[in-house]
């Protein structure tokens, strides 16, 4: 069975149960599957140890059980993650989530990691929608200067007002929409530590 891409964790007590230094270790080795035993020896623990926290992940069904395999004449649990990676829910701060309250500076890092959570906050009520109507796109630019940065963000800006008057309701009410839809636009500088040196040529 294969594994969902992502798994997003929006429940306060399920988060505390994954975020263990140990626990992360084990599920890390159970996106392949592992046993206790098996992870207890990999990571060079006691398997008493480790099948605590084995348990706990279990019962919070971050771990499934995935079969089990002889061993010397012993039946041996297999276990897997139930995903291949997690995202935790910025709601689950509570009033504190970044995405409760617009930053007061628009153009600042923190309004834009606002908007990536309110983005998760919405993308993950959609999750199980068969063919949800998505679209994703990145791609790394490179300007000579910050006065060709800021020329690109003003021709994006108006290419893209001229799509939304084009094909958008903007004039209309809401009733009139048959679907209602978001946008969001993100362009910042990556880290250093981030960019990679790939000959010069733009994705």
């Amino acid at each position: 069975m294969d594994l969902p891409d992502l798994e997003y964790v929006d429940e306060l007590a399920r988060v505390r149960v994954l975020l263990h230094p140990l626990r992360l270790a084990i599920m890390e080795l159970a996106v392949e599957s592992t046993s206790a035993t098996e992870a207890a020896r990999r990571l060079s623990l006691p398997r008493q140890a480790v099948n605590y926290h084995v348990v706990a992940l279990e019962r919070a069904k971050f771990l499934v059980f995935a079969g089990e395999i002889r061993r010397r004449n012993m039946a041996e649990r297999r276990l897997r993650a139930s995903a291949r990676s997690y995202l935790i829910a910025p709601e689950v701060l509570g009033a504190l989530s970044p995405g409760r309250r617009r930053a007061t500076r628009p153009d600042s890092p923190q309004a834009l990691l606002s908007l990536t959570a309110r983005i998760q906050s919405d993308v993950s009520a959609i999750l199980a929608t068969p063919a949800a109507p998505v679209l994703s796109f990145t791609s790394k630019l490179r300007f000579p200067d910050a006065a060709g940065r800021e020329a690109f963000s003003r021709a994006l800006g108006q290419a893209v007002t001229q799509l939304i008057r084009e094909h958008g309701l903007l004039g209309g009410t809401l009733r009139e929409a048959v679907e209602e839809s978001a946008l969001a636009l993100a362009l910042y500088p990556l880290p250093r530590s981030r960019s990679e040196p790939d000959g010069g040529k733009t994705p």
